[in-house]
Formats: structure tokens, C-alpha cells, sequence
């Protein structure tokens, strides 16, 4: 299905669209690597984690609760539909995740399908060992 924008010549065409759902997964650091999932208590629910890819732009959706990991040293989530060329950032609302809740934020770096997050700049966060996590996020990262 082809999608135009203000008209329906070429021009007007928006010639990559694509809308999914992704499998959102606690990663921890092994081996200089994010690649290894965490032990997870609980899965939790997650109720949407949705993206919607318009060209080189792709915008995430996650709502997640309930879950809990044991073992995960580092806050990172994996399984981004597709890597990143450029890196994005995230825009988080959350309940007992973090071990610093303060200035939260997100990151998606160049060449990457984990979202990071950190505290007062570019310190790493830590999970919480709450059971009640909730966890809402929403970005968009740059693709090839």
C-alpha cells in the first residue's frame, strides 16, 4: 500500500512504511557483550511494544510491567526490531525500575538493538528489585 503525503504524485510518496510489534528482553553484559538475557523472576506483561518505521526513522513503543530479573548488571532491553544507524533516544515513565530515578533517560547507540539507560548524565542505572515494575517508553532511533 503506498502512502502520499499532500498529494498523490511521486513526489508525495512515502515509499517505506512498515508498523509491528518487537520482543522486548532484559539484557545483561557478558564478555564485553549485551547479547546474553537476564534470569528473569517474572516476564511480567507486556501489554503493547509497537513500532511504526517511516523511511530511516523508526518510533518504538513499550508498555511493560511486572516484571522482575535477577541477574541483569547493567539497566539495558533488548530486541529493537531493527539496529540503528545514528543511534536514537527515549522519553521513559516508570514504577520501582530504576535504583536511581532521578534525571532518567534513554539512549539508543550507533549500531545497536538494546535501549540503555542511565542517570545524571551518562552513569549507568541499576534495576530495582521491586516486583512492581512498571515501565512506559516511547522513542525514535535512525536506521539505514
Amino acid at each position: 500500500m503506498a502512502i502520499y503525503v499532500g498529494g498523490t504524485g511521486d513526489a508525495n510518496k512515502i515509499d517505506d512504511y512498515e508498523e509491528g510489534t518487537w520482543t522486548p528482553a532484559i539484557k545483561k553484559y557478558v564478555n564485553s557483550n549485551f547479547n546474553t538475557a537476564a534470569t528473569m523472576t517474572s516476564n511480567g506483561t507486556v501489554h503493547q511494544a509497537k513500532y511504526t518505521k517511516i523511511g530511516e526513522l523508526v518510533h518504538i513503543y513499550l508498555f511493560w510491567n511486572g516484571f522482575q530479573q535477577s541477574d541483569a548488571n547493567y539497566c539495558v532491553i533488548g530486541g529493537l526490531p531493527f539496529t540503528s544507524n545514528g543511534g536514537g533516544t527515549l522519553v521513559v515513565g516508570y514504577n520501582d525500575c530504576f535504583t536511581q530515578n532521578q534525571n532518567q533517560g534513554g539512549l539508543i547507540g550507533n549500531s545497536s538493538t538494546n535501549c540503555s539507560f542511565y542517570y545524571n548524565g551518562y552513569q549507568w542505572n541499576g534495576w530495582s528489585t521491586a516486583s512492581g515494575r512498571t515501565l512506559y517508553m516511547g522513542g525514535s532511533y535512525k536506521v539505514s
